[in-house]
């Protein structure tokens, strides 16, 4: 497994990590003594785990990508730091970005099932919007869910509007969100029809491909900082 990048050191006036995670390993440990991301950076950067962070075991990571998801993730190595990216958070104004290649499947929804309908007209530009339920067994994956959903699932999902910015052309996709959920934008690719290569949760032709998953975080913008990979 690739070693973690870092692309940002903190200085005084900077107090953040900005790293590059491979593919396979989590943000933050699943469970008590797992190597990941965020245990990479405390052997240099130990002050990361004396951030109140929103889980105790999580310190100042600031956001998690999937553990199948290579790409830039931020850590905060002061409190203040923290309190102001989730502030940014909370308001919108922390934007990531995500590169994918995707396979165009207009039935990729109705075959892997629990989705509502997607009305969208969809062409190269589209905004995908709903709130999230956990779906299948232990909540493994997760659905759309909106007003054609039906009122089980609506009682089952949050109370929060995710969007996904999308922009696709030929078989790559560009996708950008401020708030995000767990597994948003690879759920709303495949809702719309286009799921990421090599998805073994929300590509139904995974099974027969049996590829990596092609899907990478390649930008943050936060505060009047840009990094990009």
């Amino acid at each position: 497994m690739k070693n973690i990048e870092i692309i940002h050191s903190p200085t005084k006036s900077e107090p953040f990590i900005v790293a590059v995670k491979p593919r396979a390993l989590p943000t933050a440990p699943l469970k008590n003594g797992e190597d990941c991301a965020l245990f990479r950076i405390s052997r240099d950067f130990p002050s990361v785990l004396f951030v109140r962070g929103k889980k105790e075991i999580e310190g100042g990571l600031c956001h998690r990508l999937d553990t199948q998801t290579e790409g830039l993730f931020l850590c905060a190595l002061e409190q203040d730091f923290f309190d102001k990216i989730q502030l940014e958070q909370s308001e919108g104004r922390f934007f990531k970005t995500y590169r994918a290649r995707v396979e165009k499947n207009p039935q990729n929804a109705t075959n892997l099932g629990g989705f509502p309908p997607f009305l969208n007209d969809f062409c190269e530009c589209a905004i995908l919007e709903s709130r999230f339920r956990p779906f299948g067994k232990n909540g493994k994956v997760v659905r759309p869910v909106t007003a054609l959903s039906g009122k089980a699932s609506e009682k089952k999902a949050g109370k929060s509007l995710y969007r996904t910015n999308v922009k696709i052309k030929n078989d790559k996709a560009v996708c950008k969100i401020s708030a995000g959920y767990r597994h948003q934008v690879r759920c709303h690719l495949a809702w719309s029809g286009f799921p990421i290569f090599g998805d073994a949760l929300y590509n139904f032709n995974f099974f027969e491909k049996n590829e990596e998953m092609d899907f990478t975080a390649c930008a943050l913008d936060f505060l009047g900082f840009h990094f990009e990979i």
